[in-house]
């Protein structure tokens, strides 16, 4: 199963900023979508997608989460690289394994 390495807040990181302005700003539009208590989940929620799934600050939020996500994604690929590299140096040369022939 796919984890991504979603970073912890940091109010230091402006791209983290972003995320929490734009998601203020659809919290306020979502508060303000009549909503039926007879409704069932479903509805509910079909009904607050429909409202915000055309609104620039739904677009901005989603890209803004994408260059999070993306970003985490590098980092994480460079981590593990970087663990690849410092096992391989830790195998003795003699122990190496040969590549097969495919």
């Amino acid at each position: 199963m796919l984890k991504p390495p979603i970073p912890k807040y940091n109010s230091t990181n402006s791209l983290h900023n972003d995320i929490v302005d734009y998601s203020k700003k659809i919290r306020k539009i979502i508060s303000n979508i009549e909503l039926k208590p007879s409704w069932y989940f479903t509805k509910s929620r079909k009904q607050i997608r429909d409202e915000i799934k055309n609104r620039d600050e739904w677009h901005k939020l989603n890209d803004l989460a994408y260059k999070l996500l993306e970003s985490s994604f590098e980092e994480a690929a460079k981590i593990q690289k970087k663990r690849i590299q410092k096992a391989k140096q830790r195998v003795p040369k003699d122990k190496k394994v040969k590549k097969l022939k495919s």
